[in-house]
């Protein structure tokens, strides 16, 4: 009981610094927008050589942002596919950017091309499911879970599934284990997997009124 409490607020303190994190680099974000509006004059005045090595540098900023951008919804969601669009975009910019020569456009394509058939065949999108009969991962934030499956689970700071079943189990003083079953707002709640107090799968049953 102990180690899970500890994992718990482990994982709290993990998650307020990826929150942290994202709030500074969005400041940062905004706070570079307003350069970019410095390329344009710069455009206007420069020769024809040297306006397209600006935009060069124009388009570097612009990818460099939303590759920032793509980085703070990675770190929100934690999913496949915004670690996979964080790639896609990282090998954009560097095509658009730094390629110099037929090679490295030729092995950019191929790269996006691996990310694009990774998406389309081996990364599911619609469902948070581990398995069927409506078992979840106890590391899915309970959010993610009411906005993919239409639930309406009570939710706190980003709380995790198995947050939530470890906040009831203190709150009732009901021993954490595997097996253990409860019922929260119109939802059956059971552990379906638990190693050493740590939960690891749940699964969520909707109670018909």
């Amino acid at each position: 009981m102990l180690r899970n409490r500890t994992i718990y607020k482990l994982k709290n303190f993990i998650h307020m610094l990826e929150l942290l994190l994202c709030v500074i680099i969005g400041i940062g974000i905004i706070l570079c927008i307003p350069d970019l509006f410095k390329y344009f004059y710069k455009i206007v005045v420069s020769t024809e050589r040297e306006s397209f090595e600006i935009f060069k540098l124009f388009l570097n900023h612009v990818l460099i942002l939303v590759v920032g951008v793509e980085f703070i919804i990675m770190l929100m969601t934690r999913s496949n596919e915004s670690i996979l669009s964080l790639v896609l975009f990282v090998i954009a910019r560097k095509m658009l950017v730094y390629s110099e020569n037929m090679f490295d456009l030729v092995m950019g394509t191929v790269a996006i091309a691996i990310v694009f058939l990774i998406l389309r065949f081996l990364v599911k999108r619609d469902s948070p499911h581990v398995t069927g009969e409506n078992i979840y991962s106890a590391a899915l934030p309970v959010d993610r879970i009411n906005l993919k499956m239409g639930y309406s689970l009570p939710s706190a700071d980003s709380m995790t599934l198995g947050g939530l079943v470890y906040m009831y189990s203190k709150e009732h003083e009901i021993p954490l284990e595997e097996g253990m079953e409860f019922e929260v707002e119109g939802y059956r709640l059971n552990v379906t997997r638990c190693h050493e107090g740590v939960i690891e799968t749940v699964q969520i049953i909707p109670i018909d009124n």
